[in-house]
């Protein structure tokens, strides 16, 4: 009698749910999927392809998770554990800063040994099956003196830091060139874990935006970097190289230097029912200041909404 009960009370409900809410789709015109035009998609039946909308691999469209490790600002003997413990929370991507300032403190003494040695964390992340997202500046920001590029550099008089400025321009070539020679053979394309870089940090220029991305994406590609994604951390809608950088939005999902004690704000759910892709308390009082342009939005569907 109990079990009868039970299933008609079970089956009034599921009819009462289906009773009161229809959704009908009919007249829905889905969004138009284009695909952008960024690096070598890799391996067969493993390519990762970037459109409007999402990201995809092997032609099967994806919601990856990424998570932050600075390599090089933690003793290498962690390095495995740490990221097993990303891997166990969900994380399959990893990102990482290559923060010039570490590697290069003196102009042209390089090093890429113990705590600083990026060939072998990816590595590690490729044994452990964690794709990798290369954050390598030149400009990381990252907390750190500088944004990471090193006091010789920013102490220069010859040359203008963070702009196309040709001597600049030059250096960070170099930079690039010296990642360069300690991934080779570790790209997507190879079969390796890195499949997307970073381009600078948080550029909000007026009217340098497009001109300086596309130049640092220009010298990436040449020295060998072919990825299937290239981004930049960016908070205007209007001023980005669209269909060749994907910008990455932001949101604080926790703010707790906001308040204290008692009077900390509630974490909320509006993030996800809204097109605006920014946090008003990210980047945003840079834009007003510096720039008459609007926050980054998805109304218009040019790139995916990648944060």
């Amino acid at each position: 009698m109990r079990k009868e009960i039970l299933l008609s009370a079970l089956l009034f409900a599921a009819g009462s749910i289906f009773a009161q809410y229809k959704i009908d789709l009919g007249k829905v015109t889905p969004p138009t999927v284009k695909y952008l035009q960024l690096g070598h998609s890799g391996p067969v039946g493993k390519e990762i392809r970037i459109n409007n909308l999402y990201l995809e691999e092997g032609g099967i469209p994806q919601l990856p998770v990424m998570g932050e490790i600075h390599y090089n600002r933690m003793d290498s003997r962690y390095w495995r554990d740490a990221l097993l413990k990303m891997k166990a929370s969900g994380i399959d991507i990893v990102a990482t800063y290559c923060i010039w300032s570490l590697h290069e403190e003196f102009e042209g003494e390089l090093s890429w040994e113990g705590h600083l040695n990026l060939r072998r964390f990816i590595e590690l992340c490729k044994e452990l099956d964690m794709k990798v997202h290369l954050r390598f500046g030149p400009y990381c920001n990252a907390e750190i003196k500088n944004g990471g590029l090193p006091d010789w550099i920013v102490n220069n008089k010859n040359l203008i830091t963070r702009s196309n400025d040709p001597l600049y321009l030059e250096y960070t070539r170099r930079w690039y060139q010296a990642v360069y020679d300690q991934v080779k053979g570790l790209l997507w394309k190879d079969g390796g874990p890195v499949m997307a870089l970073q381009l600078e940090n948080e550029y909000v220029r007026p009217g340098m935006i497009v001109s300086h991305l596309l130049n640092l994406k220009k010298m990436a590609v040449e020295i060998g970097f072919d990825v299937p994604l290239y981004s930049m951390t960016h908070w205007m809608d209007s001023e980005y190289p669209k269909g060749e950088i994907v910008p990455y939005a932001g949101f604080y999902i926790e703010a707790p230097w906001t308040a204290s004690g008692k009077n900390e704000i509630p974490t909320s759910n509006f993030e996800f029912f809204t097109y605006n892709r920014l946090s008003d308390n990210i980047g945003t009082d840079i834009i007003k200041i510096e720039g008459d342009v609007e926050s980054l939005s998805g109304e218009n569907n040019d790139s995916p909404f990648f944060t």
